[in-house]
């Protein structure tokens, strides 16, 4: 999927410490926000340029999106769908923690909250390690024609994803941006730097 027109660009370097966030949308997800949705039914690819403080394996650094209409009104809730049905699709750019190399991971659940079923793909893990105090470009892409997600790491392809772990619905919502830094459970502090955020969505027709 070719990817020519860029949807967003932020060129300022963030500090995130432990705890911290930094949200693309209102918290309320009423309304878009400052930057543009990422548009699920023409697909998008997207990358952050992030690197740590230190490599202390309890870190828990995460880029990733939701979508808008997973939100406290049920706007995940499609026609045909049992009362307080949702269905929705989380997509993972990068986790850090999970083991010595990316970590991308797609999720689709569906259900009634609390209890979704849910699935994600089995490949998400590379085994390479990453050395995390220096600057990575940790990239993604969603294709609705043919229910794909990949991931990049500094330009190259680590792995890809399909149905049913791709559920079809994403093709249906619109995508937000999240950055946070926390910890799998000993609460080390650390620093999370941001220095770059991309995206790119398919150009027009006219």
């Amino acid at each position: 999927m070719r990817h020519t027109r860029p949807a967003l660009f932020v060129a300022v370097v963030l500090a995130l410490s432990l705890g911290g966030d930094l949200v693309s949308a209102p918290r309320d997800l009423k309304t878009p926000g400052l930057l543009p949705a990422l548009p699920g039914d023409t697909g998008f690819y997207v990358e952050f340029d992030v690197r740590l403080s230190d490599n202390d394996p309890d870190h828990w650094p995460a880029v990733w999106l939701m979508p808008f209409e997973h939100n406290g009104r049920q706007e995940d809730h499609y026609s045909g769908d049992p009362k307080g049905f949702e269905r929705f699709m989380e997509l993972d750019v990068d986790e850090g923690g999970f083991g010595p190399g990316l970590t991308g991971t797609v999720h689709s659940s569906e259900g009634i909250w609390p209890k979704y079923k849910h699935v994600q793909n089995p490949n998400n893990v590379r085994k390479e390690p990453i050395d995390r105090s220096v600057t990575h470009t940790f990239g993604a892409s969603y294709d609705p024609r043919t229910q794909t997600a990949t991931w990049w790491l500094d330009g190259v392809r680590q792995m890809s994803a399909t149905a049913p772990y791709v559920p079809e619905i994403a093709a249906q919502q619109r995508f937000y941006l999240i950055v946070s830094a926390q910890s799998h459970s000993q609460q080390k502090d650390y620093r999370m730097f941001l220095s770059r955020v991309r995206a790119f969505v398919p150009p027009v027709s006219r």
